[in-house]
């Protein structure tokens, strides 16, 4: 239900998310397949929303929508740890002078990294099994995939906006939600290079990684 409207309207998934044909920076790539910025674009919005299933709070039910313990105490335990490190480092960040809260924007966050991780990887499959690329082209498609995903969510915002936003809404502001998803996310840090240390790639904490 939750992939359906109004949660998930059909202009979300319009040309160019599901486009076959590759722009002049994009991955070479025959006409027939996908470009690799839908997997970027829809496909990490769609595992957005299937992340949700394990987030904070989705977590906690079992079938039928009904509340129900279903992880064992030590899966359970080492999640909770790895969630506060996800909160603790999302809350690191700021915007228009305010920190976000990463208790707040937690369930959020983890299900951006949750989507942006396994559309990544179905990316990967689907190349694999639908092309024969040189390194170059392979690259290419990996950059092209990055940044569908962080102009899915680049929108303008005052400053008042923001500060509003960030007493009010469960996401983290736009800018947070790309840059501290992809600074943990090694894959990205070496399809762009980014040298270590810098903004984008400080040191990995493996413990904040939920998958």
């Amino acid at each position: 239900a939750l992939l359906q409207d109004p949660f998930f309207p059909r202009i979300s998934i319009s040309s160019p998310a599901l486009s076959r044909h590759s722009s002049a920076t994009s991955v070479k790539s025959r006409k027939d397949m996908l470009d690799p910025r839908a997997f970027g674009s829809i496909g990490g919005l769609l595992g957005h929303e299937m992340s949700h299933g394990f987030d904070n709070v989705g977590r906690l039910f079992g079938p039928n929508l009904v509340i129900k313990s279903w992880w064992d105490r030590q899966t359970k335990a080492h999640y909770t740890k790895r969630a506060r490190c996800v909160g603790n480092y999302y809350h690191s960040y700021s915007e228009a002078g305010l920190a976000v809260d990463g208790n707040t924007t937690l369930g959020e966050d983890i299900a951006d990294k949750g989507g942006m991780h396994t559309a990544y990887e179905a990316m990967l499959t689907y190349l694999k099994l639908h092309s024969h690329q040189s390194e170059s082209e392979e690259a290419d498609a990996k950059r092209s995939f990055f940044e569908a995903w962080a102009q899915t969510w680049c929108h303008l915002s005052t400053d008042k906006m923001k500060r509003d936003a960030l007493l009010t809404d469960p996401h983290a502001p736009s800018r947070v939600r790309v840059n501290a998803a992809l600074s943990q996310f090694l894959p990205f840090r070496e399809a762009f290079s980014c040298p270590s240390g810098s903004r984008m790639a400080p040191a990995i904490q493996p413990q904040c990684s939920l998958w």
